[in-house]
């Protein structure tokens, strides 16, 4: 076993590549293995640095910050700190560790005249950090050529490639560049020691996009359910069945109008695009405005389908997009297709315990116009680790199908004893058949809805607060 293994290690150190071990007792093993890029079409943000160009593969690259080197530019902004003279950024009440690629790369010093600077926030296993560059051009279909052997050595290039310029350059490897700085696990462990478990709250900060659509109404949603902003050139836009559609990344993706959409006199169109797995959607709109970070506090009820109601944000009333509602317009088995301390009086607490990250920002908000306050976990570990530290709920709205500890898993444990022992249990699932529901009420769960029926769901919370739960 362990000669195998070793030859396995060393062949893949050879091309560059490497195997990272996690090991838990009583519960397993996990083996990563990472190895370089080959010969490949990817798609690419061009970066620059030292007045050299860089490729950082889109598959790294979480989302892009304007941060300011000292003070707050304006309110809610993020800012570049240094802890331990270590430049961390503040992002969203998270403390993220920075590596400047001029410095790393030797190419200068990065003390810029600058008050702002670009950060590219990117992945590096389950952990996140930013790479400062100096400017952000665009993204690109690139060929990926293996590193020269000359170069192979340098761990921070994942290959090369040529631009349609006839220019070379490198592509970066967000993994390298955290094993060359120093950047990763153990750095960001000592920037949240002692943190607290984080939990998503319906009265946290939440970073929202602000739009314009129908008689130039000021519209929101939240930024985390749309996955890009496309502005298409009118002519793409086509009729399937009298319907709107245009040809995205070699699908059609069906396109919907809020209030009929403007009169059509601008040569372009702004979507917001909106992707869960396979399925698409495009959202039309007359202006994209601006992105700001602020509670999601609906004041209004809406009067119309299509919103959750108004908000103040940005310090102007701004409706609330129901993104469901527009979803289900596009694709009516959206949802169904989906693969895989006490509070205060009139407004019960509800955990809702989900791994998808866009069924939580798309939960919240909905919830919490239904009058819930709402905290969200990301599995059923964080969940369990909230009990032991003494958080109480009203209820539970959990998903079946997570890794690590599934719904059923979950719902046995609570039920196995507790403080949330005898709490509100409902299984919000794509499979909410006769079969699965037995199941799932064998395991624990006081009810069982489909992913999404909003009102099966607001229903169910209100008819399980108000009777007890048999244990």
């Amino acid at each position: 076993r362990g000669v195998g293994m070793d030859v396995v290690k060393t062949n893949i150190e050879k091309i560059g590549g490497t195997i990272d071990l996690k090991s838990t007792v009583g519960q397993g093993t996990t083996f990563t293995v990472k190895i370089p890029l080959t010969l490949a079409i990817v798609s690419a943000l061009i970066v620059e640095a030292g007045k050299e160009r860089f490729a950082i593969p889109q598959l790294s690259v979480v989302e892009l910050v304007r941060a300011s080197r000292g003070a707050a530019l304006s309110s809610g902004s993020s800012v570049i700190e240094r802890i331990n003279d270590t430049p961390v950024l503040r992002l969203r009440s998270r403390l993220l560790p920075l590596v400047s690629l001029t410095e790393l790369l030797a190419l200068g010093s990065d003390d810029r005249a600058e008050d702002s600077a670009h950060v590219v926030v990117a992945q590096v296993g389950q952990h996140m950090m930013g790479i400062i560059v100096d400017r952000v051009f665009d993204t690109e279909e690139i060929v990926v050529k293996p590193v020269a052997p000359i170069l192979r050595h340098v761990t921070m290039f994942s290959g090369n490639t040529i631009l349609g310029d006839g220019s070379v350059i490198m592509i970066l490897d967000p993994n390298g560049i955290a094993r060359a700085s120093g950047v990763g696990a153990g750095s960001e462990a000592k920037l949240l020691r002692g943190a607290p478990v984080e939990a998503q709250s319906s009265a946290d900060k939440t970073a929202m996009l602000l739009f314009r659509a129908g008689e130039n109404q000021r519209m929101a949603v939240p930024l985390g359910l749309v996955a890009r902003l496309e502005d298409i050139p009118r002519e793409k836009i086509e009729l399937s069945c009298g319907a709107p559609v245009t040809q995205y990344r070699g699908k059609l993706m069906p396109l919907i109008a809020i209030d009929g959409g403007d009169d059509g006199q601008k040569p372009t169109q702004p979507l917001l695009v909106f992707a869960d797995g396979d399925r698409t959607m495009g959202l039309m709109v007359d202006e994209i405005v601006d992105v700001v970070e602020d509670s999601l506090d609906i004041e209004l009820a809406a009067g119309r389908p299509g919103l959750l109601g108004t908000a103040v944000i940005g310090g102007q009333a701004t409706d609330v997009l129901d993104t469901g509602y527009w979803l289900t317009q596009a694709w009516q088995d959206w949802f169904r297709s989906v693969p895989r301390q006490g509070t205060a009086p009139g407004q019960p607490h509800i955990l809702l315990v989900d791994d998808s990250e866009f069924f939580r920002q798309l939960t919240v908000p909905m919830l919490g116009a239904a009058g819930f306050r709402v905290t969200a976990v990301g599995s059923a570990t964080e969940a369990l680790r909230l009990r032991d530290t003494g958080c109480m709920f009203d209820a539970i709205v959990s998903d079946i199908e997570m890794p690590e500890m599934d719904g059923m898993q979950f719902a046995r444990t609570i039920r196995s004893g507790g403080a949330w022992v005898r709490l509100p249990l409902i299984a919000m699932t794509a499979h909410s058949d006769t079969d699965n529901a037995r199941a799932g009420r064998e395991a624990g769960f006081t009810d069982y809805v489909g992913k999404f029926e909003r009102e099966a769901l607001v229903a169910s919370l209100r008819t399980n607060l108000t009777e007890p739960v048999v244990v």
